[in-house]
């Protein structure tokens, strides 16, 4: 599905690529947690964090262990994406500071987790940071 939608979908790439990234993570065993805080299970909804070795953690775990500030709205699209049927990925569109949040997180999650670099990363950042779409 994904080099369909590079090819003939209206998506930006950076957000299919990204979609696509979580998508992995989760059927690899590996999708971070969006709603609830990785360590106690408490909301992630006010100030939630993201630390590449739990995923998303509680204002107080954070408090504790560190992680980047992220928008609530950053970690419901990661939620959203993760959940969304392959053939809808043409349909992710996400807001700039989505995308840009989503393309700092992602990344080091996965290297983290796979314990491998992810290698596409220079080139996500080059299509965040061109943002023409």
């Amino acid at each position: 599905h994904m080099l369909s939608f590079l090819c003939y979908g209206e998506s930006p790439p950076a957000d299919l690529m990204l979609c696509f990234t979580a998508k992995l993570l989760s059927v690899l065993g590996y999708g971070p947690t969006t709603v609830r805080c990785a360590l106690c299970g408490a909301s992630t909804f006010s100030g939630g964090r993201f630390h590449a070795g739990y995923s998303a953690l509680c204002a107080k775990c954070a408090e504790r262990i560190g992680g980047e500030a992220v928008a609530p709205l950053t970690l419901e699209a990661l939620r959203r994406m993760i959940a969304l049927p392959d053939r809808n990925m043409g349909k992710v569109v996400l807001p700039a500071g989505v995308r840009r949040e989503l393309a700092a997180i992602l990344p080091a999650y996965y290297e983290a987790h796979l314990e491998r670099r992810f290698k596409p990363a220079e080139f996500l950042q080059r299509l965040v940071r061109e943002e023409k779409f």
